[in-house]
């Protein structure tokens, strides 16, 4: 099958995650047929965009826009490992590592990092991660592209929909890690239940300050543990919200939307910490477990304890000093987030990821070669 060189194929394994909304909305206004491939649980986005074809990952007619498509960005790896060789191939991934991933870990699943080689084109946010992500996946850091990621164009973007839509004066949104599944996924299991940590710092005199202010408390898990949520503790609060793979369809917002007018981020070492620090804005770090957890998976920067982008609270009594102090007081200690930054070499500039990661598919060597 010979690709067409006017066709962008999107392969992302959980709907319009962050990476993928940015890479499909760059597109809409080119004249460009543009192929979103997901898996079958997420086919119910395709009303959102009019302009993108939209199948299951397994579907033939995708299978067959994917080995006829150009350029083909991936957020996760894909079953079919081949490629033509007019076909450009970017690894987006689905953020920047703070603890290990892929070749980074010693244990026996991470050989599945093997099948990346056919990708050519690598992104990072600077050239600290471009040496962690060559090292991830196995490759030539000259196949790394210091672009940012394509998910900081939104967040950076100066749009403000979500609270003008939804009414809301603040938005507050904790989103930990990936941690443990019910298939045993995760390699960094740690013995701390996700409802203990919720009804520790979420008390109930927090949740009502949330209700009292009129600020929306969104909450964002990784898909594959939003079944061990117990929701009925924060059912009486209408301004809490549960973030889940299509809730977009609802409201026609995805995460990164939310996060971008999102003002204060509570995380641990989450990839989400990357995305939002380039914002310059308040983040707080909530991790019970976090020496544990660091010892079991690691970090890709070895002092990760010293270098916290927000301060590490140990109670629900200091958040909610925290958390008043800086939305109703503007108070922040923004001295951890400088320290962060500085040493992961981050930059806050607006809309120049997907520019430069299109720049360099137009160069790369692959797209010419039987042009």
């Amino acid at each position: 099958m010979t690709p067409k060189l006017n066709k962008v194929c999107i392969y992302s394994e959980y709907g319009l995650e962050g990476n993928a909304q940015a890479v499909v909305e760059s597109y809409l206004h080119e004249e460009i047929q543009i192929i979103f491939l997901t898996k079958p649980s997420n086919i119910i986005f395709r009303k959102l965009f009019n302009k993108v074809n939209i199948y299951s990952k397994y579907n033939l007619l995708g299978i067959w826009h994917y080995l006829t498509s150009n350029i083909v960005f991936l957020t996760h790896s894909f079953f079919l490992l081949t490629k033509s060789k007019r076909q450009t191939i970017v690894m987006l991934w689905h953020g920047m590592p703070i603890k290990n991933i892929g070749k980074l870990i010693t244990d026996n699943h991470v050989n599945r990092f093997d099948v990346f080689n056919y990708c050519d084109i690598f992104i990072s946010t600077s050239d600290k991660f471009r040496k962690v992500i060559s090292n991830a996946f196995g490759v030539p850091i000259e196949k790394v592209l210091v672009s940012g990621q394509p998910c900081q164009d939104i967040v950076l973007s100066k749009k403000q929909i979500v609270k003008d839509k939804l009414g809301y004066r603040f938005i507050v949104t904790y989103s930990p890690t990936f941690r443990k599944t019910d298939n045993n996924f995760s390699n960094a299991q740690t013995s701390l239940p996700l409802n203990s940590q919720l009804q520790k710092y979420f008390s109930k005199d927090i949740l009502q300050f949330f209700f009292e202010n009129n600020i929306l408390l969104l909450f964002k898990f990784h898909p594959m543990e939003y079944n061990s949520v117990d929701r009925e503790y924060f059912s009486k609060f209408s301004n809490v919200c549960f973030l889940e793979e299509n809730s977009f369809i609802k409201t026609g917002f995805g995460f990164y939307d939310y996060l971008r007018e999102t003002d204060v981020l509570i995380s641990d070492l989450s990839s989400i910490i990357i995305d939002y620090a380039v914002k310059l804005k308040p983040i707080i770090v909530i991790m019970d477990d976090i020496e544990e957890y660091i010892q079991k998976t690691g970090t890709v920067f070895e002092n990760y304890l010293d270098i916290l982008p927000g301060p590490l609270v140990g109670s629900s009594e200091m958040l909610y000093e925290l958390l008043s102090n800086i939305l109703i007081k503007n108070e922040f200690d923004f001295s951890y987030l400088k320290k962060f930054n500085n040493f992961a070499n981050l930059e806050t500039k607006v809309n120049t990821s997907m520019e430069l990661i299109k720049k360099r598919i137009l160069t790369s060597k692959s797209i010419y070669e039987n042009s």
